[in-house]
């Protein structure tokens, strides 16, 4: 017989798997979340730079409020992008689940059909 190896945690406790979905865990959600902060962080600061300097502030200036303008809008991106992602995973788990329902449903009728029709 092979043992199992149990993961132990600091203080010795065994640690349980964490079975909780969450964003960073999905494929699609990371990656959308990471193109959604950085395309706002970038598209903030040249905005924000270009009008600085077309309204005649200096260089270092408009670089700096480039600069504060790319991380507000890398954050507004980011609670944004989690926001709608996470209705999305929750969509999804729903259709999940209600598929496996469904599935579950279905087998239990072919059962009960199976056992209607009983030894040939």
């Amino acid at each position: 017989m092979a043992k199992e190896k149990k993961e132990k945690g600091k203080g010795g406790a065994v640690e349980e798997p964490d079975t909780v979905p969450r964003l960073a865990n999905h494929p699609r959600a990371k990656s959308q979340i990471g193109l959604a902060k950085s395309w706002a962080g970038l598209i903030g600061f040249v905005a924000v730079t270009l009008l600085s300097r077309s309204a005649g502030v200096p260089w270092f200036d408009s670089l700096l409020r480039g600069l504060g303008a790319g991380i507000v809008c890398y954050l507004v991106a980011w609670m944004a992008a989690v926001a709608v992602w996470s209705h999305l995973a929750k969509a999804e788990l729903e259709v999940m689940r209600r598929r496996t329902e469904e599935r579950r449903q279905a087998e239990r009728e072919a059962a009960q059909q199976a056992d209607d029709a009983g030894p040939a």
